[in-house]
């Protein structure tokens, strides 16, 4: 576009507590541009309004709503909704998170909000087995927005098992994990540290009654 016709006039954002305004907007590249604010957005929702009456390099206007008739006061008016997040996720849960039997190939996590699966892979997860030795995760998957699976090879060593998730996970927004919960995300000490121990089946036929056609266990 003309950036000689695109300035902060040209641009509304509204909060429930008033206008934002734009102080500066900068052309990054192509048909790319940065509107940049006078003051951080707080938390909450936005309505951005843009135009109509920017227009290209060959003096044409918005035409927002593709009907030929470019620069129209209401329908070539770009119309966008925000919701801005500034609350970093934490771990609430995982599963197996106490005793379990048997043979252990993966854990659930479940995180307070919807999470960025790009932002969560094998490279953020430390499985240490009761030897000390790390186990190298394979998969994370995602069950639910919140919930994810991390899968690794099959084990049936008794003893405890820790597992670490690292502290640049973010959510859809962002927001890095906040585990410590001191509202501040991506610190050392926002890395998720819990454990859950495999261990040996209890269960035991201690005697046996026979009584007519019927047997009777005891444990």
């Amino acid at each position: 576009v003309d950036l000689s016709t695109f300035g902060s006039g040209d641009v509304s954002i509204e909060s429930k507590v008033g206008s934002v305004r734009v102080a500066v907007i900068s052309h990054l590249s192509g048909t790319t541009y940065r509107l940049n604010l006078s003051d951080d957005l707080l938390a909450g929702p936005y309505s951005l309004e843009v135009g109509p009456e920017i227009r290209d390099v060959n003096r044409n206007r918005l035409n927002q709503d593709f009907d030929g008739v470019a620069g129209e006061l209401r329908d070539d008016i770009y119309a966008a909704k925000l919701q801005i997040d500034l609350t970093p996720p934490v771990v609430r849960a995982q599963s197996p998170g106490d005793d379990l039997v048997g043979v252990v190939q993966f854990v659930d996590v479940f995180f307070n909000e919807a999470m960025d699966p790009q932002s969560f892979t094998p490279a953020d997860v430390e499985i240490r087995q009761p030897d000390g030795h790390t186990l190298a995760p394979t998969v994370v998957m995602p069950l639910t927005e919140s919930r994810y699976r991390i899968w690794f090879p099959a084990r049936s060593e008794l003893g405890r098992y820790s597992v670490r998730i690292g502290n640049e996970v973010a959510d859809l927004a962002g927001n890095m994990l906040d585990q410590d919960g001191d509202g501040f995300g991506g610190a050392t000490s926002d890395v998720y540290v819990a454990d859950f121990n495999l261990a040996e089946v209890d269960l035991q036929l201690t005697s046996l009654d026979v009584v007519g056609n019927e047997l009777r266990a005891g444990e």
